[in-house]
């Protein structure tokens, strides 16, 4: 996909969940809401690693994410999650100021919990959002849209309803994808020379 950070992979929206998932005590909804900025120039940031050195002129990144994080304990007595955010994501060449933005909106949540009996959780998630690409003339570019269920392993710490202690082990990927992905096989750093260069 397109957007780098917060797109894909989404194995970064499942770990950061658990990374930003407040404290659920028993038969306690959670619900935070959250906002962040971040800015900075990709190649002062990353190095070579921002496109292996591609781009000859300095990109600077600006992300702005906010959103409305909800926990509920089912009746199996594990808390189950759920994320509605909205993610804007721009990078700008400073030279001239052109910009190719993504803008993202959606909600991901929990649609299974399943207990491994090894000391982990196998927790499968459902991502339903659209993401536009919006070029230096403010023309949306690519559009994508539909839903997406992926899962992740987790070490729950002995203590299966308790979500403070779990750690995250492994991404294993999607299961599910439908809808329309016109960012799918395109090269983000191809598109960063040709539309902002």
């Amino acid at each position: 996909m397109h957007v780098r950070r917060l797109a894909a992979p989404a194995a970064v929206l499942l770990a950061a969940t658990l990374v930003a998932a407040p404290a659920a005590t028993a038969d306690q909804v959670v619900n935070d809401h959250y906002a962040f900025t971040d800015s900075h120039i990709e190649q002062e940031e990353h190095g070579d690693d921002f496109c292996g050195g591609t781009v000859e002129f300095p990109v600077r990144y600006d992300l702005s994410v906010e959103g409305f994080f909800h926990g509920m304990r089912r009746g199996d007595g594990l808390v189950y999650f759920a994320d509605t955010f909205r993610v804007v994501e721009s990078y700008t060449n400073v030279l001239d100021g052109a910009s190719l933005t993504h803008l993202r909106v959606g909600r991901r949540a929990d649609i299974s919990i399943v207990d491994n009996g090894d000391g982990t959780l196998t927790i499968t998630s459902r991502f339903t959002g659209r993401t536009h690409v919006i070029g230096p003339d403010g023309d949306v570019l690519f559009r994508d849209v539909g839903q997406v269920q992926e899962s992740i392993i987790v070490a729950h710490g002995g203590t299966l309803d308790n979500p403070d202690d779990d750690v995250f082990v492994e991404y294993l990927g999607e299961s599910k994808r439908v809808g329309r992905w016109d960012t799918e096989g395109r090269d983000f750093c191809t598109d960063v020379v040709e539309l902002l260069g």
